[in-house]
């Protein structure tokens, strides 16, 4: 369960991320 909350977690920074840049 920890690990894949990790794997969540990462992938929804990166999508916040995405989201910036797009944004811009």
């Amino acid at each position: 369960m920890t690990r894949l909350t990790g794997v969540v977690e990462q992938r929804r920074r990166r999508r916040m991320r995405w989201s910036q840049w797009k944004e811009d």
